[in-house]
């Protein structure tokens, strides 16, 4: 008697001992949890590669091309828009930004929209808001068209978190308060029901003149990269030791900062940082008014970002005013004998034979230039009441309190009146150089006011107007006056750019606006980074870093299933050993004749 052995499910093997296989139910559910496995764990690598490259990530400023049309189909791009309601009427500025990087030491990359057509989003209404003093209910009406020309160039899906700010410069300041509230009420109650903007209340308002330098001071410095400390060490801009706000002692070193000269018609206004602390006694509180401290980055803490600014605004230091003021001086030197009699005075601040007709109490006066320009300075010295009393030591104009500045360690960049006067006529805007600049303000003063009359016919000063040409002797004596005698630059000093235009870009005061009240925006964009740098570890370099953009409940479902796959496989395979070994037939069985061993070894072999 031989012994045969028969496997369940598959036949007699032959003459050797039990050999239990899985069954063939086990084998496919098996197959099926394996690729579902293999499947997740592919998903996963497939989301690493385009979330964790093989580089390192860098948090490098994505900067855009300025000359180009914004993409408004970029889903990363986010807007914000800003209206100056100046004097002369209202401008709306649209800019536009990438998602922050997520890098604590960096400010949002904002940049003026483009259409396009590569021009920038800028419209601009007249007359000024402050026109309609009268009749408030109208103000929101006289903004709408601006706000719908916004509207047309912002993506429809970007509307409601784009931020909308309205704010109301020198025109609005004049008003009467009550008048200045009533159109600022007019536009905040429509807006609230009507426009898709991010818009609340607080964003429409009437700024200070100065808040609007502290705006133009963040706009220039910003454009200038003077905000963007990364490797500010081994880069080539200077840098300079500040003594942090409310303390002597602590310092920080950081990028230097540039200080802004404007000049308009009617003021003037200066504003740069002030690295030292100053102590301010109970009796100096206008003078230590003049001096601002924010922090324009997303943390109060961070001595990167935080600043301490001098601002000065001087009201009729303007070039048109001060203008007035001189020829009103100059006549009223004037003897009168009669009513209405007319009379004539030298003028050294006209060109050479120039003659100008004004009206001083009743009387005509004929100035007529002589081209004197060294004697023009000294004309209007006392215009910049240098002598007047100062309020804490030391002063500018108008008994002002100015801090001191490091002449040897400071850049300042003069716009307005400063660039015109400089480059219109006399062609020599960029660096300025006292000697030179008055050399050449001598040469046109002494020109006989003829010549410079067929000079502008022929087009030789395309940049200038006829009033250009009247004014230039005197605006060029204001300006040396006021930057010399007034704001104490030295007249050696060699690091004072005039300019329109900064890194070929027209800088406006809305820029750092909106610089200012978006600070804070990059948040969430930071807390995100620091919570995968707490939950990457060390091994910021492995599989969960590449991952940190997957929502966690895919992560978490793929996890899942992979454990669930690899305990069904083990819970079957332990049913089936079990269940196979139940089934072991007795011993028996296998107790077979002569030709029952002889049939069963021929269909063992048949079946193999």
């Amino acid at each position: 008697m031989r012994i045969a052995v028969r496997c369940p499910g598959v036949g007699v093997i032959g003459l050797l001992p039990f050999v239990s296989t899985a069954p063939t139910q086990c084998t496919k559910v098996s197959v099926v949890l394996i690729v579902i496995t293999v499947t997740c764990l592919i998903l996963l690598a497939i989301i690493q590669s385009h979330n964790h490259p093989t580089s390192a990530p860098t948090t490098v400023s994505r900067r855009y091309p300025l000359a180009i049309a914004t993409d408004t189909g970029n889903p990363d791009l986010h807007y914000g828009v800003v209206v100056d309601c100046g004097s002369s009427g209202t401008r709306i500025y649209v800019y536009v930004w990438p998602t922050h990087t997520g890098n604590q030491h960096e400010m949002l990359d904002i940049q003026p929209m483009r259409d396009t057509q590569g021009n920038l989003v800028i419209k601009k209404i007249t007359p000024g808001l402050s026109d309609l003093a009268d009749t408030a209910s109208r103000a929101s009406e006289y903004i709408r068209p601006l706000l719908d020309y916004a509207h047309h160039h912002i993506p429809l899906d970007k509307h409601k978190e784009t931020p909308l700010y309205i704010m109301a410069t020198a025109g609005l300041r004049m008003l009467p308060e009550s008048k200045q509230r009533a159109l600022m009420e007019d536009i905040q109650r429509d807006l609230a029901t009507t426009t898709q903007f991010l818009f609340q209340d607080s964003h429409a308002e009437v700024i200070t003149g100065k808040q609007e330098g502290v705006y133009s001071w963040i706009g220039i410095n910003y454009v200038l990269g003077r905000f963007n400390h990364q490797h500010q060490m081994s880069g080539t801009d200077p840098l300079t030791v500040v003594e942090l706000s409310g303390s002597e002692h602590k310092t920080h070193v950081r990028k230097r900062t540039v200080g802004i000269i404007d000049m308009g018609g009617g003021s003037a206004q200066i504003a740069f940082e002030v690295p030292n602390y100053i102590k301010f006694e109970p009796q100096e509180e206008s003078a230590k008014n003049l001096l601002t401290n924010f922090n324009i980055g997303c943390s109060d803490l961070d001595p990167d970002h935080n600043y301490r600014v001098y601002v000065a605004t001087f009201l009729g230091f303007g070039a048109n005013a001060a203008r007035q003021k001189y020829e009103q001086s100059l006549a009223s030197t004037m003897n009168y004998t009669r009513i209405n009699e007319t009379l004539s005075v030298s003028d050294p601040c006209l060109p050479l034979d120039m003659p100008e007709t004004i009206s001083h109490n009743g009387h005509t006066v004929t100035l007529r230039g002589t081209g004197q320009f060294t004697e023009c300075l000294e004309k209007v010295r006392p215009l910049v009441n240098a002598s007047r009393g100062c309020m804490k030591e030391p002063c500018s104009m108008n008994g002002i309190f100015q801090p001191e500045i490091n002449f040897d360690e400071s850049e300042f960049y003069g716009f307005s009146e400063l660039y015109y006067t400089t480059e219109d006529v006399l062609r020599m805007a960029g660096p300025y150089a006292d000697t030179r600049f008055q050399e050449a303000a001598m040469d046109y003063c002494g020109t006989k006011w003829e010549t410079l009359q067929r000079w502008y016919s022929e087009n030789l000063y395309p940049k200038a107007d006829e009033n250009r040409f009247r004014l230039q002797c005197f605006k060029s004596a204001w300006v040396s006056t006021v930057l010399h005698e007034g704001l104490h630059f030295p007249r050696s000093y060699k690091h004072l750019t005039t300019a329109q235009l900064v890194n070929n870009r027209e800088v406006h005061w809305t820029l750092g606006a909106l610089l200012y009240k978006t600070r804070y925006f990059p948040l969430s964009e930071i807390q995100q980074q620091r919570y995968v740098a707490t939950h990457a570890g060390h091994n910021s370099g492995g599989f969960l870093y590449g991952v940190r953009h997957i929502p966690f409940y895919f992560t978490f479902i793929c996890l899942a299933i992979v454990l669930a796959a690899i305990i069904i496989y083990l819970w079957r395979l332990r049913i089936v050993r079990t269940s196979d070994l139940r089934k072991i037939p007795s011993m028996a069985m296998f107790m077979t004749e002569e030709g029952q061993i002889q049939d069963g070894i021929v269909r063992a072999n048949y079946l193999i």
